[in-house]
């Protein structure tokens, strides 16, 4: 009889006192920035205390101090936290309008994405929350605005630059051109959301402003169209010659 070859498992090393402290530290760090971001969202930042914090984590008061010098700390972190996720959204934004082959179709299907996200409620709620502290946190503020709002711009510009490369759209100014595309599929719904917090926004909605923004984008930069393409003003500002263009320029 053939005998069979012995196998051995290594044995997993005990977890020691030290890191089962650090497993029970996090869990609790977790817990702390989950109330505190449903918090701050409900109550606002001035509205929200220490106190209900940790009773919301189910911690002691103790417990958030000690892995947050205080409550300007723990806002900061959890904004910079959330905002730190928007460099995914964006690399995700940009690959789809590097895959469209139906140019309209898919810039439809790209702006309902878009505006999804963007004015989605729990966006909207940190929107306005870091909107309320800027003058407070002025240096907060600036970092969301850069790597939320103006890194999905940024992704729309690289966007609308692959479809230029691949001569679908005949651009110049790529930035003003995806602020443009940003304005004419979210601006009304962003300020709706801003606005009147209580009334939702439906999909129909959010698909009508898509496919009648992408629309008007592609009547200004389809090939064939540079007539209504921006050009240099005097001073060196920029100003669409289509009537449309030239409220997007404004609005912004």
């Amino acid at each position: 009889m053939q005998s069979q070859p012995i196998t051995t498992s290594k044995a997993k090393a005990p977890v020691t006192s030290a890191q089962m402290a650090a497993n029970r530290s996090d869990v609790k760090r977790r817990a702390i920035v989950e109330a505190a971001t449903r918090l701050f969202l409900e109550k606002g930042y001035p509205g929200t205390s220490m106190d209900e914090i940790a009773a919301a984590a189910e911690v002691s008061k103790v417990t958030v101090y000690k892995q947050f010098h205080d409550k300007d700390q723990l806002f900061s972190d959890i904004i910079l936290g959330i905002t730190e996720r928007a460099e995914a959204i964006a690399d995700g934004l940009q690959i789809r309008f590097e895959q469209i082959e139906d140019l309209e179709l898919d810039l439809i299907s790209i702006a309902v994405s878009y505006a999804t996200g963007v004015v989605s409620p729990d966006v909207v709620r940190l929107r306005r929350l870091v909107i309320a502290e800027a003058v407070h946190f002025p240096q907060l503020a600036a970092t969301y605005f850069a790597q939320a709002p103006q890194r999905g711009l940024a992704a729309v510009a690289k966007g609308l630059s692959s479809l230029v490369a691949r001569d679908l759209l005949a651009i110049d100014g790529l930035d003003i051109a995806a602020m443009q595309f940003a304005y004419l599929v979210l601006g009304p719904l962003i300020d709706q959301a801003l606005f009147l917090p209580t009334t939702e926004i439906t999909s129909g909605q959010i698909e009508q402003h898509a496919t009648t923004g992408v629309k008007s984008f592609l009547r200004m930069y389809t090939r064939g169209q540079q007539g209504l393409l921006p050009t240099e003003m005097p001073g060196g500002s920029t100003s669409p010659k289509s009537p449309v263009g030239g409220e997007v320029a404004k609005s912004w």
